[in-house]
């Protein structure tokens, strides 16, 4: 058996893993919030995972209390897991396996695709017409949802768009595009849609020059525009929102921002507070290429190909964990754990950040508002990363007696089992939990060789 002293979540998120040999899970499947006060993971039984801000209903906990750690969010009826979610202003919006949308959180912007005021509980939003099944969602003020044929609608009043229906009554329209689209894309009032083209349209409030046309203007933008290509630049290759800024990496490899700079989020070392058309951001030392960006309301974060974590903008309180609490106006390294030589995922929320580790651990950091980062904290300031409370050790008292713990999340219902075989498995425990820890040990005299955690339905 392997005697390392802890393997946490990897372990976890790769249900049914075999505790022997270091056999241990190589990917954790992880869903960032794109913008809010709350966190969303999907693990590999297609579970979802919420923590954080809950005051409107928006966990879809079926309540309205703030979590400070990570919970098992129900099933709706007819639903056996989850492929896409995403983290809006005051709400959550998700996929099931059949490509239907679900909706919950404040009715504030007319966006959750119901009548109702407030749902505490992930609800189902029918179909438009000519749509059969969604695979993607985004959201901030409003929400986009990409269906399989590459078609974009959009759900909310904040912008409307100019071919939206009136009087406006909270449905979905299709967005005005001239192509298919790949990817959807949403900021605070601002949306992106990266084409089958290569081309990224956009629309929304351009106060700060967030739909990058060179101009910054009070009123928002109701007609979809294109993003101007820089010198170079043919395609885009993916893109990020903030809460008033945009980045995207163009086919050659450079990373280009544009949008609000007040705080230095867009990393191109310039203290200029808007800048209206994308700009390229230099290259940290050691990065040649961006594998992943992500985007908070006045920070940004991206992953190199070297597998660190870079960021800018607002610092306070140690925001963008680079070991200062000064504002950065170019990308620097996020201080990687002990334990830690590469990061594998990346998210962030309005204030705080996220990241899965090559140890498969995943880490927070940044303001823990309403419990956003999943330590157990409520309103602190964290520019550590830290490990969120969602985790599973393995030790070793001596060669031959093991011990199996979990941290779980309450709502969750688990049960360890073992076999001698990996064919036949039994209970190693006979307690399931729905909060604090579960644990099995393997005695020396026991027949069983392996371990493996998995959850009860």
């Amino acid at each position: 058996m392997n005697t390392q002293s802890s393997n946490w979540l990897r372990l976890v998120f790769t249900l049914a893993i075999v505790l022997c040999a270091g056999a241990w899970a190589q990917n954790v499947p992880f869903i960032p919030p794109p913008y809010s006060e709350s966190s969303y993971v999907i693990d590999v039984e297609g579970m979802m995972l919420g923590w954080g801000r809950t005051l409107s209903g928006e966990l879809g906990a079926g309540n309205l209390v703030n979590a400070a750690t990570p919970q098992r969010l129900p099933l709706p009826s007819g639903v056996t897991n989850w492929i896409a979610a995403a983290g809006g202003t005051t709400r959550t919006v998700a996929i099931d396996q059949s490509g239907r949308f679900f909706s919950c959180g404040i009715n504030s912007f007319q966006n959750l695709g119901t009548s109702d005021t407030v749902l505490s509980n992930l609800t189902l939003i029918p179909f438009p017409a000519g749509v059969s099944r969604w695979t993607e969602t985004a959201a901030g003020n409003n929400t986009l949802l990409l269906s399989d044929a590459g078609t974009v609608y959009v759900l909310g009043n904040s912008p409307m768009l100019s071919n939206y229906p009136q009087p406006y009554a909270g449905e979905l329209v299709q967005v005005p595009l001239p192509t298919a689209a790949n990817h959807i894309i949403a900021g605070r009032t601002h949306y992106l849609v990266l084409g089958t083209d290569g081309k990224i349209y956009l629309w929304g409030f351009n106060d700060a020059g967030q739909i990058g046309q060179g101009f910054t203007s009070g009123a928002s933008v109701t007609n979809v525009a294109t993003l101007p290509f820089p010198v170079g630049v043919t395609s885009w290759i993916r893109a990020a929102a903030g809460g008033f800024h945009g980045l995207a990496v163009g086919n050659d490899n450079n990373l280009y921002a544009w949008g609000a700079n007040n705080f230095g989020q867009l990393g191109i070392s310039s203290n200029a507070s808007t800048v209206s058309t994308p700009v390229q951001v230099p290259f940290p030392v050691g990065v040649t290429s961006w594998l992943h960006l992500s985007a908070g309301e006045y920070a940004s974060f991206a992953l190199g190909n070297n597998g660190r974590i870079y960021a800018c903008g607002l610092n306070q309180s140690g925001m963008l964990a680079t070991g200062s609490t000064t504002n950065e106006n170019q990308f620097k390294e996020v201080i990687r754990p002990a334990g830690v030589t590469n990061w594998i995922a990346l998210g962030s929320g309005r204030y705080h950040g996220m990241a899965v580790g090559d140890d498969g651990v995943l880490y927070s950091w940044g303001y823990g508002a309403y419990g956003a980062l999943g330590n157990g904290t409520v309103g602190v300031f964290q520019s550590q990363v830290k490990p969120v409370l969602y985790r599973l050790s393995a030790t070793a008292t001596n060669s031959t007696q093991i011990t199996l713990g979990a941290d779980v999340p309450s709502g969750s219902n688990w049960v360890i089992e073992a076999s001698s075989d990996l064919h036949t498995w039994a209970p190693a425990s006979t307690n399931s939990v729905h909060q604090a820890r579960l644990q099995a040990t393997q005695s020396a005299t026991s027949p069983a060789e392996y371990l493996r955690l998995s959850r009860l339905r």
